[in-house]
């Protein structure tokens, strides 16, 4: 009999250790595996964390620890869902965050492997069935109709050929019936990308080149990358994940927006090809089981996403990028909390890796931290085709003498410089930092808050 340290998928702080159960079946059950249970008189799914062997029976166990131990209903996994270095990294998490473990463990997994009873109505693996020449049967060509021969060498000549591709299913079934062809099946993916040409290398200049040189040949653990705008930083980034690469070591990259993803993918889809995995929220669970797979199957070299992307399961990780690490998306705001910039580190301390922040305007901690030598700061002053920056000004809106007597909104040399491009017949963009000085305007009377008659969204003040 065995005796399982279980965590139930209810994510309460009350909640948060594990429970002892019981097992006595043939089916394996070892750490990382999920089981079906009953729990407080409903049935949940439970993470074993532990498991221990015992002679004992259960009448003997319940009298020496004092309470009653129930038998758990079925083994759902037949592998592992996460490995130890993800399990040592849901720990760190749990205790620098103060969250419960399993809420960890639910963010860490696709829907289809969550540890929630939900999971089973989740996507599952899907095939492609191909039809190969079966090398086992030597077959004579003069013994075969004129259309099987013409179906036997094209399959021959395409080493496999999808079966939805096959459009006589009977010369097919024949050829199938006399062995002369057999069915193989392969795990697809759902997940479909447009085509993408091979990009060049681009010849780096001698400021990319020294900073890869630094970060490659020095062995801090975090690293912050300041450049300006246009300096070359992605170029950076692919030359560097060559090296990785090279040496058997894989990658995640970080970039802050959904809406960054497809562009920052196809960089490094047109370099490193079926090496790469996308994750991010606006996948569908079906492809995102798929990519989760993939990456914890050892098939992926370089994981593309966005915060979640920090969980990734993929082998021999020896570096996390994180682009734009400055921007507040890198924060959940939802428990879990966690921030990805912080997880990053954890995980390389655990795997003994690197950690590259990347901006042209860091953030204040990331960049006191460099300055305090904890973070190993690099530089890209220049922009690659050598331009200079656009002009920027700073007004002070304190001194009386730069307000518009006409607005106290607008500057003087706002508006002048507004008036002057209007002047030219060009357009001007004004970015303002937030809408209004209040979210909403709330009745103290009576608590009615004032909504948009159109859309029914609060007022902004």
């Amino acid at each position: 009999m065995k005796l399982l340290d279980v965590f139930i998928e209810y994510a309460s702080l009350n909640l948060d250790r594990p429970f002892i159960y019981s097992y006595s079946k043939d089916k394996k059950v070892d750490k990382g595996y999920r089981v079906l249970l009953d729990f407080a008189s409903r049935e949940l799914v439970g993470y074993v964390v532990d498991v221990k062997e015992t002679n004992k029976t259960n009448e003997q166990l319940e009298e020496e620890m004092g309470f009653k131990i129930n038998e758990i209903k079925d083994v759902i996994d037949s592998s592992p869902l996460m490995n130890d270095e993800l399990l040592l990294l849901a720990d760190k998490i749990k205790e620098y965050y103060l969250s419960s473990r399993i809420s960890v463990y639910q963010t860490m997994l696709p829907t289809s492997l969550n540890i929630k009873k939900s999971s089973f109505n989740g996507p599952k693996i899907s095939y492609d069935t191909f039809v190969v020449i079966n090398e086992d049967e030597n077959i004579d060509l003069k013994e075969l109709t004129a259309k099987q021969k013409e179906l036997y060498l094209l399959i021959k000549a395409e080493k496999e050929v999808n079966k939805r591709e096959i459009k006589s299913i009977s010369v097919l079934s024949n050829l199938v019936k006399i062995s002369a062809v057999k069915f193989i099946k392969k795990e697809k993916r759902r997940l479909k990308f447009d085509e993408v040409k091979e990009s060049k290398e681009i010849i780096l200049n001698n400021d990319q080149k020294n900073v890869i040189d630094e970060f490659l040949n020095t062995n801090d653990r975090v690293y912050l990358l300041q450049g300006v705008t246009g300096s070359g930083k992605t170029e950076v980034y692919l030359n560097i994940c060559k090296e990785y690469i090279k040496n058997n070591k894989s990658v995640i990259v970080l970039v802050p927006e959904i809406s960054l993803t497809p562009m920052m993918s196809n960089l490094f889809l047109s370099r490193f090809h079926d090496k790469v995995a996308i994750l991010h929220s606006e996948l569908t669970p079906a492809e995102r089981y798929d990519e989760y797979r993939k990456i914890a199957n050892g098939d992926i070299s370089i994981v593309v996403g966005v915060r979640s992307a920090i969980f990734a399961p993929i082998k021999n990780l020896g570096l996390i990028i994180i682009d734009e690490e400055h921007v507040e998306s890198y924060k959940q705001d939802v428990p879990p909390f966690y921030h990805a910039r912080e997880v990053a580190i954890m995980r390389m301390q655990i795997n003994k890796g690197k950690v590259l922040l990347a901006s042209a305007t860091p953030s204040l901690e990331s960049r006191a931290r460099a300055k305090n030598n904890v973070y190993h700061l690099l530089k890209l002053d220049k922009r690659i085709n050598e331009k200079a920056l656009p002009k920027t000004l700073i007004v002070d809106m304190s001194n009386f003498s730069n307000i518009d007597r006409e607005s106290s909104i607008f500057s003087l040399p706002l508006r002048k410089e507004i008036k002057n491009v209007l002047d030219k017949n060009e357009q001007a963009i004004l970015l303002i930092n937030r809408r209004g000085h209040s979210t909403s305007v709330t009745c103290r009377t009576c608590g009615h808050i004032f909504k948009c008659p159109n859309c029914h969204i609060p007022l902004t003040y």
